[in-house]
């Protein structure tokens, strides 16, 4: 549940965050404290703060659709089909928490649609190496592959 919390912070909080997550991957490294972090993250195979966020949710939409996640979170949903302009379906399932599917769905990261690989991955490790995979083209080659 951590995750639908973060999801929910704003930007200061989450750019504090990321603060964090660069410095630790400069302590790691072992490089200098004006260094480019984005090089770093990506050698290290970390998803920016904002991208695990996503990255985490998905996961979590993912065990909730399959019936594999915990209870506490598979007593949440509610089944409701949620289309783009296209008329394609996005899934089957949201979580009951209001604001929370709400700011997700605006969320620019989420807002796209996860591709057809990703999506009908058949198995839950599957899905999310490919979701990984995803995530980590958005945020260091800033383009999707499919």
């Amino acid at each position: 549940m951590a995750t639908l919390i973060y999801a929910r912070c704003n930007a200061s909080v989450l750019q504090r965050l990321q603060r964090v997550q660069n410095c630790a991957a400069r302590y790691i490294l072992n490089a200098p404290p004006r260094s480019s972090s984005l090089p770093l993250l990506h050698h290290l195979h970390w998803l920016p703060i904002e991208s695990r966020i996503c990255y985490k949710l998905c996961s979590l939409m993912y065990r909730v659709n399959h019936n594999t996640a915990p209870s506490y979170l598979s007593e949440l949903r509610v089944y409701t089909v949620v289309t783009l302009v296209s008329d394609r379906p996005l899934g089957e399932t949201t979580l009951s928490l209001e604001h929370t599917v709400r700011s997700l769905m605006q969320h620019r990261l989420l807002g796209t649609l996860l591709p057809d690989n990703v999506r009908d991955s058949e198995s839950y490790s599957n899905f999310l190496s490919k979701l990984k995979t995803h995530y980590f083209n958005i945020a260091f080659y800033n383009h999707i592959i499919c």
